[in-house]
């Protein structure tokens, strides 16, 4: 394809594509910068951003990403992907800036309102409630979105609401640990400790590992000195 149509990106990407799946990722880096030379794009951007990324080169992935969708303000995947790549990162200030400007092109989109809501918890910003009541009003069955309204009330001390929605998202995902590991801090936060450490003891025996999973130790280790 690259001989028959060498100016054309099919051919090289698809070689970049070839080359990751082997993990040559640097091969990989030099494959999609010339098929995105030939004619750049959201999808493209994205396949460099994960070769410089798995390259090891964290940097470069993030500036060309930055740069393709400061060029490219109505192609929302790549912002999306950016935003995302900020938060798993602990970027959150440029993750905010991205989700904020997807919100303006599609107001109702219950994940940026949902991660939104989460990244301003983190920042400490009342507004954290405002993303999260949002997006429940989009999607108000949804688990993960009950499971961040919840946990933002409790943390704002309106525990009684949150502890409601807490145990509904709960039920409606009751394998999921974050969400039981906010249920369970929930209650002991509400003073109902022997039910907190009923919740702790069961997500702890289940043996999933979770990001919490030592606060969740701490907590139940807490709970049962009594103190």
């Amino acid at each position: 394809i690259q001989k028959q149509s060498p100016k054309v990106p099919l051919g090289y990407a698809m070689e970049g594509d070839a080359l990751m799946q082997q993990k040559q990722f640097k091969d990989a880096v030099k494959a999609y910068e010339t098929a995105f030379g030939n004619g750049k794009s959201g999808t493209l951007a994205i396949k460099l951003h994960a070769a410089y990324s798995q390259a090891g080169d964290g940097k470069t992935a993030e500036a060309k990403l930055a740069q393709y969708v400061k060029n490219n303000p109505q192609d929302m995947v790549p912002r999306l992907y950016l935003a995302n790549a900020y938060l798993k990162s602990e970027q959150y200030k440029p993750a905010i800036q991205q989700y904020e400007a997807a919100l303006k092109q599609d107001a109702a989109n219950v994940l940026v309102l949902n991660n939104l809501a989460w990244l301003y918890q983190q920042e400490n910003s009342p507004r954290a409630v405002e993303y999260a009541e949002q997006a429940y009003k989009v999607q108000p069955n949804s688990a993960p979105i009950m499971d961040t309204l919840g946990w933002i009330l409790v943390g704002q001390g309106k525990t009684a609401r949150g502890l409601e929605l807490l145990q509904q998202a709960t039920s409606k995902a009751p394998d999921a640990p974050e969400i039981r590991y906010h249920l369970a801090a929930a209650l002991a936060k509400s003073g109902d400790g022997a039910k907190a450490r009923q919740e702790l003891q069961r997500l702890l025996d289940a043996g999933i590992a979770f990001p919490q999973e030592k606060e969740a130790q701490a907590l139940l280790k807490q709970l049962q000195s009594g103190k």
